[in-house]
């Protein structure tokens, strides 16, 4: 996790499957139950698709947090009717695929909750 966390400073997080991997592949009930192990300890969090390292927030400077703060006004605004994924990027002037690592950060955060590949909702502060 910590590798992975230093490689990637807009989402710490993993997907499961490739944690699985990294760490050796090992069977699915038994990584199932480290996961919730670390989980109970506070060592980590995990949701249905990511596991977060305790306390594990993206570090965004300069035109990555500006663009982050424009996505999370994108989706706060929009309250309950938000714009599809893939009006997205053109909404704040960055990539589909940079905009998709945006959107998990924003999750990782709790800023953001993906309902479907199409559609995330944002968090009102």
């Amino acid at each position: 996790m910590r590798e992975h966390s230093q490689r990637d400073s807009i989402e710490p997080s993993i997907a499961r499957e490739e944690l699985r991997q990294r760490a050796g592949a090992a069977p699915q009930k038994l990584f199932a139950k480290a996961l919730v192990a670390l989980a109970e300890r506070g060592e980590l969090r995990a949701d249905a698709e990511r596991i977060h390292s305790a306390g594990a927030t993206a570090k965004l400077s300069g035109p990555d947090a500006d663009a982050q703060e424009r996505l999370a006004g994108v989706l706060e605004g929009a309250g309950l009717s938000p714009p599809r994924a893939d009006e997205l990027p053109g909404l704040i002037g960055q990539t589909p695929q940079r905009t998709q690592a945006l959107l998990k950060a924003l999750a990782g955060s709790g800023r953001a909750s993906k309902v479907s590949e199409e559609l995330w909702f944002g968090r009102r502060r």
